[in-house]
C-alpha cells in the first residue's frame, strides 16, 4: 500500500480553505469516478469490486467517486445503493481509499424522498471514516428533478448530513 493512504482513511476529511486535511495532516485528492461500485456489491459483485478497489490503490489513487442510486447509466434503486453503500465503504477502507458517495441521480426518473434518503446515505457515511458525500449528481442537469437546481434545497439536503461527514 502506498505510504500514508491506510491512515489518511482512518479519520474524516475536513475541507481547510482550499484544502483537505485529514488526521494526519494535508490530504491530496487524486481520485476517479467508480459509479458502479455500489451497484456491483447490490448485484453480488463484490470480487469485480475488489479487484477495481486494489488496482486504484496500486495507482496511488485516494479517492473513488460512486453512485448510491441511478437510472440512466445503470439501475440501482435508492434502498439498495444506501445499503450496498457500507460493504463499499468497509472494502475501500481495508485498501486506504476515501469514498465520495453520490447521494442522488437521476432524480427525474427515480422518484424518491430526499430528506430521507440523504438522512439515510448520511446515516451510513457517518460510521466511516473514510466516507465523504456529495448531495447531487450535476444538480442542474436535466436528469435531476427541479428542486435540485435550487442552491438553497440542495444546502437544506445538506444541513441533514451529520455533521462529521
Amino acid at each position: 500500500m502506498p505510504s500514508g493512504l491506510a491512515r489518511s482513511a482512518d479519520v474524516h476529511l475536513r475541507a481547510d480553505a482550499t484544502s483537505f486535511r485529514s488526521g494526519s495532516g494535508s490530504f491530496e485528492w487524486r481520485g476517479i469516478s467508480a459509479f458502479r461500485l455500489a451497484e456491483m456489491v447490490a448485484g453480488g459483485r463484490d470480487r469485480d469490486v475488489i479487484l477495481f478497489l486494489d488496482w486504484a490503490r496500486s495507482q496511488q489513487l485516494t479517492v473513488v467517486r460512486v453512485f448510491v442510486m441511478a437510472r440512466h447509466l445503470f439501475q440501482l434503486q435508492p434502498a439498495e445503493g444506501v445499503k450496498a453503500l457500507a460493504r463499499v465503504l468497509e472494502l475501500a477502507r481495508d485498501r486506504g481509499l476515501h469514498v465520495e458517495a453520490v447521494a442522488l441521480g437521476d432524480t427525474v426518473a427515480i422518484k424518491i424522498d430526499f430528506e430521507g434518503h440523504v438522512k439515510a446515505v448520511g446515516a451510513v457515511a457517518a460510521k466511516y471514516t473514510n466516507a465523504t458525500l456529495e448531495i447531487a449528481n450535476e444538480p442542474g442537469h436535466a436528469t435531476q428533478d427541479r428542486k435540485l437546481h435550487d442552491p438553497s434545497f440542495v444546502r437544506r439536503l445538506a444541513s441533514l448530513v451529520p455533521e462529521q461527514v
